[in-house]
């Protein structure tokens, strides 16, 4: 374990299916809520003060649920379901 992002025993990711993590670089991106914020996009580069919280896409305990993260060319592309707009693709580079 590299940080504890949410501290007891409902866990911070509720998958550790592949769609919900990636390389990107040095570091890792992946799916993870902080009991505060639903599952959201996360990022580390393997130490505790090396891992945060990207984005929050759906404000409060709903989730948007990043995943199927797909790396083409320079960028790496997920979907997220952000609220009222339902489904979005995004992408962020590598």
């Amino acid at each position: 374990m590299v940080k504890n992002i949410w501290e007891g025993s409902s866990g911070s990711m509720s998958s550790t299916n592949s769609q919900r993590v990636i390389c990107r670089g040095n570091k890792l991106l992946f799916a993870a809520s902080d009991g505060k914020l639903g599952l959201e996009l996360w990022e580390t580069n393997g130490t505790s003060k090396g891992t945060h919280l990207i984005r929050d896409f759906s404000s409060g305990l709903s989730s948007s649920n990043p995943q199927g993260f797909t790396p083409a060319g320079n960028l790496i592309f997920f979907k997220v379901h952000a609220g009222i707009h339902g489904e979005s693709l995004w992408a962020i580079p590598k």
